[in-house]
């Protein structure tokens, strides 16, 4: 692999890992508990879909 090619993977992966962090967190903020937490960073794309579509659902409700 080039020096370019590496370097390339190491922005992706931090970015990944950073995105899944402040996923982490935003749950933690939200009341999550330490599992759902951990979940919530792994998958952060899909905790993401399940926060907005919880926060589209209440404003209908009223």
């Amino acid at each position: 692999m080039t020096p370019a090619g590496i370097v390339a993977v190491l922005v992706v992966l931090a970015v990944v890992i950073g995105l899944a962090s402040l996923t982490a967190i935003g749950e933690h903020r939200r009341g999550g508990r330490p599992a759902v937490v951990v979940i919530a960073g792994l998958f952060f794309p899909l905790a993401w879909i399940a926060w907005y579509a919880h926060d589209e659902q209440s404003p209908r409700r009223r």
